[in-house]
């Protein structure tokens, strides 16, 4: 499976930054499930200076922080949605009974 990171916008205060809107998406190579979000650094928790901040290091500044007893809840998520997809639904029983083939 194949995580895929972006920073999609940075919010700063006085050259520190203090929130990201990050993309994430998981692939299998079949499946794709994306998500979009904000993640909040503390004050002080950042503490590379504005200008010298790469894409990779707020990512894994984001990885690091949402990891909690060596799981990550950002990644764990995308992974249950992913295998989600396999469980198809099923027409509610008040609903017209439809067959579909599967291709």
């Amino acid at each position: 499976m194949t995580y895929t990171w972006k920073i999609l916008d940075i919010y700063a205060d006085a050259g520190k930054i203090t929130s990201v809107k990050y993309a994430c998406s998981l692939s299998n190579g079949k499946d794709t499930i994306d998500t979009e979000g904000y993640w909040g650094f503390p004050d002080g928790e950042v503490t590379v200076p504005f200008e010298k901040v790469t894409e990779e290091m707020i990512v894994d500044w984001i990885v690091e922080s949402s990891t909690v007893n060596n799981q990550n809840i950002i990644k764990s998520r995308l992974e249950e949605q992913l295998l989600s997809l396999k469980n198809k639904p099923v027409p509610a029983p008040w609903l017209p009974q439809v067959f579909t083939p599967e291709l």
